[in-house]
């Protein structure tokens, strides 16, 4: 995803800022995201559900989990036998507030965003 953005991986500011951007922009039904827990007191365990439409031109789905001392990137690269919901789980993670962003990647002829999701995590205590 950093290089279908056209960033490199030292720019993590930069990353952030234009995935945010991008997912304001609005949400998709191609994929989704739910957190669970979408609340909890820290130290927390986290895992993120991801389930999307499974299409032959998938290529991959990012996953973002942004807090206010934390940032995660990943890449999960999807084939025809990927299952059509993927976890992701986080261990540890202190108080603050966390946003989960996830974004669906086609290949069609070129990378192009298919789909994008974003869910609140709130971690209170500490």
């Amino acid at each position: 995803m950093v290089q279908l953005l056209g960033l490199d991986n030292t720019k993590g500011g930069e990353v952030r800022t234009l995935l945010l951007a991008l997912l304001l922009a609005g949400n998709s039904s191609v994929v989704s995201v739910r957190p669970h827990p979408s609340a909890c007191f820290a130290p927390c365990s986290l895992e993120l559900r991801i389930t999307y439409e499974h299409h032959p031109a998938n290529k991959m789905v990012a996953v973002l989990l942004e807090g206010n001392n934390h940032f995660d990137y990943g890449e999960i690269p999807l084939h025809e036998s990927t299952p059509a919901v993927l976890t992701r789980k986080y261990h540890n993670l202190p108080a603050g507030e966390y946003a989960a962003i996830v974004v669906l990647v086609r290949h069609d002829g070129r990378d192009i965003e298919a789909g994008r999701a974003k869910a609140t995590i709130t971690i209170t205590g500490d």
